[in-house]
């Protein structure tokens, strides 16, 4: 039995203006009914495109458009609006045209208009209730439609895993989500038993005492965690699903923890190794607020302070600082409470047992407890403070020392220049009395005795001037000097030098060109004739520069490449290239001869890395 409709506004079409008003006078006496009529399909169309109706009676016979065209019409419109045909010809071929055409019901006009209207108002509004019970119908299953489509969508668009179960533990309903978690398909869960899926994933799962698959239905809300043997964690929620006061089921949802644990587990290690580093390293570790209040203090500077551990928090830095440091300790927390950089300081410590520390202080603001505070690093350099003090002592002493003997080094020095002078006057006056005495008619004995003085008391005057010479090695600190310059100044004696240095600069003692003047001396005395010195520059593999000088002279023995370097080796004083190496081994500088003999004496100088600029 559908609800009677409580208000009927019937739309009356026929070209019989006496007509219209009979059907409206019998149609009104029922209170719900209200009717409006036109004459025409025509206008009938125009009033349906106005006005809402919940009922069409039209006459079948009229001009322009009849009753059954206008219905076709309406119909192909896609209303299901109530229509009846009501004419005066009662042929039964119209009667199933109109049926066929979607009408309602067919009526004739007949002679007693009395029950004929009653029963005409009887059947349009059980029409209309059926239509409006019907279309109510219609929008409830489409609005069910929706619902589920929603439901669905969102049972989809979840992280959670869902699983829907009736009392009887029936899954009637799981999403795709659910189905990736446990390692299923959509045939392995429709028409089972949450039982029988959990006997499907138990074998992923490492065994807990209980399972939130096995609860059930009417237990209380649950919430479990699984720990799968591929190392993910989820968590299951389970919740009854209530309808009307009633228990129907049960709705599980499971979620995936496994990078949320993993996170939590990294922050627990991080958290304890950063505790952990903090609380043993070597310095003090301070948190403290803008007043100076610790809030915290690892375990060396408890140690290293002397402080009680049970009372290390909530005392004042300042009572472990000295006095005469306090000024400075609060303005630089003033300064890094108003965002200023603050570079490392030193500050003295006093310990519990009122000894002292010197320790270096890097801060920086950070937020602690909800709160900007200040966290703080305090190196001991006590050893260093005290390293310093007693280097300083020590340098006061050497350069007290270093005073005496550049005072001493001075007397010296004129001491020898006094004495190598007298010495040199003497030298001076035997040799002209020898020079005197070899001009007189002298036994040929004598005169081989005379020349034998004359060549020992010039030795005498030769080492005596190496003397002055390496007086001065080493006195004086070393320059850089252009070796190009150096050869270009240099006396050749008559034998040309090609000098085919350039932008060559060295480190070297200022003695540098008594090298290459000793060099050319050398040369001379042993050389036999010498028509050529070429010297020459070049980079080596292991960054080096090789310095040679080459003459086309009678060059050096094999056996005696070293031992020109000796001292006292050689004809003359044998100072010579003795004093060659001394002057280049001050700055790392070393000499050596690689000539062939009979093809000339060649002596490579390698300068090593950093001690040249080459441009």
């Amino acid at each position: 039995m559908y609800p009677e409709p409580t208000e009927l506004i019937v739309l009356v079409v026929d070209d019989d203006q006496e007509f219209q008003n009979i059907i409206s006078h019998y149609l009104t006496e029922d209170l719900r009914y209200s009717v409006v009529s036109v004459d025409s399909g025509k206008k009938a169309l125009e009033m349906l495109k106005e006005q809402s109706f919940s009922a069409i009676i039209a006459d079948f016979q009229m001009p322009e458009m009849d009753g059954l065209e206008l219905l076709r019409i309406i119909r192909s419109q896609g209303s299901l609006i109530p229509f009846i045909i009501f004419t005066g010809q009662g042929c039964e071929e119209i009667a199933i045209d109109a049926l066929n055409a979607g009408a309602d019901f067919y009526l004739v006009k007949g002679e007693d208009p009395g029950p004929q209207f009653l029963a005409l108002r009887k059947n349009i509004s059980e029409i209309i209730a059926r239509r409006q019970a019907d279309e109510a119908l219609r929008v409830s299953e489409s609005d069910n439609r929706k619902m589920l489509s929603l439901l669905k969508a969102t049972l989809e668009a979840t992280e959670d895993g869902i699983l829907v179960e009736t009392i009887d533990r029936e899954i009637v309903g799981h999403n795709e989500r659910f189905l990736r978690m446990f390692n299923l398909d959509k045939n392995q869960v429709e028409g089972k038993t949450g039982a029988e899926i959990w006997a499907l994933v138990s074998d992923q799962i490492i065994p807990e005492p209980h399972s939130s698959i096995h609860t059930k239905p009417g237990d209380s809300n649950h919430s479990t965690l699984l720990s799968f043997k591929d190392g993910r964690v989820i968590e299951s929620h389970a919740r009854p699903q209530i309808c009307e006061g009633k228990i129907m089921g049960r709705v599980w949802s499971y979620y995936d923890l496994s990078e949320r644990v993993r996170a939590e587990d990294a922050l627990r290690e991080s958290e304890a190794f950063n505790r952990g580093l903090v609380n043993n390293l070597p310095d003090f570790v301070m948190i403290y607020d803008n007043s100076g209040k610790i809030l915290y203090i690892n375990s060396s500077g408890i140690a290293g302070l002397m402080i009680d551990k049970e009372h290390s928090n909530g005392t004042q830095i300042f009572q472990y600082i000295l006095p005469e440091h306090h000024r400075i300790v609060k303005e630089n927390i003033v300064r890094r409470f108003k965002g200023e950089t603050v570079p490392p300081y030193e500050v003295r410590l006093v310990r519990c047992d009122n000894t002292m520390l010197d320790v270096m202080v890097q801060a920086t603001l950070i937020p602690y407890q909800g709160s900007d505070v200040v966290l703080a690093v305090l190196t001991d350099i006590t050893w260093r403070k005290e390293g310093e003090e007693a280097l300083e002592r020590y340098a006061q002493s050497l350069q007290m020392t270093v005073n005496a003997l550049a005072t001493a080094n001075k007397k010296l020095n004129l001491l020898s220049d006094v004495t190598r002078h007298d010495i040199l006057n003497q030298v001076h006056i035997i040799l002209n009395y020898l020079d005197i005495v070899s001009s007189e008619q002298l036994p040929d004995e004598q005169r081989k005795m005379l020349e034998r003085i004359e060549d020992a008391t010039s030795i005498i005057h030769r080492q005596i001037q190496f003397t002055r010479s390496y007086q001065d090695l080493g006195v004086n600190k070393p320059e850089w000097q252009n070796v190009q310059d150096i050869i270009d100044l240099l006396t050749p004696h008559g034998i040309p030098i090609q000098n085919k240095v350039r932008g060559l600069t060295i480190l070297a003692d200022p003695l540098l060109p008594k090298v290459f003047e000793n060099l050319i001396d050398n040369g001379i005395r042993h050389g036999g004739e010498i028509t050529n010195i070429t010297v020459t520059a070049n980079l080596k593999d292991d960054g080096a520069i090789s310095l040679r000088w080459t003459d086309n002279g009678v060059g050096i023995a094999t056996n005696k490449k070293e031992r020109i370097f000796e001292k006292g080796f050689g004809n003359n004083t044998g100072f010579g290239m003795f004093l060659i190496r001394e002057i280049l081994s001050l700055t790392g500088i070393s000499i050596k001869e690689i000539g062939t003999e009979g093809e000339g004496a060649c002596f490579e100088i390698t300068i090593p890395r950093g001690s040249f600029i080459l441009q």
